[in-house]
């Protein structure tokens, strides 16, 4: 394989992992709006870190208080 040849498969494959990339973000932002969701990612709220919270004390800050 030439020179060319690899820089123009190397720019093909470039350019087929960019336009999947933003297909799928589109058809992503495509289905959160149809199904009215935020975020995949967000964790339930029984699931969030007590740290956030500022009337959490924990056993060690409480004794240091």
């Amino acid at each position: 394989m030439g020179d060319y040849q690899a820089l123009a498969a190397y720019v093909g494959v470039m350019l087929v992992v960019f336009v999947g990339a933003v297909l799928w973000m589109r058809y992503r932002v495509g289905i959160k709006r149809k199904l009215n969701l935020k975020s995949y990612n967000e964790e339930p709220p029984d699931r969030e870190d007590p740290k956030k919270h500022a009337d959490h004390v924990d056993h060690v800050g409480a004794a240091s208080r």
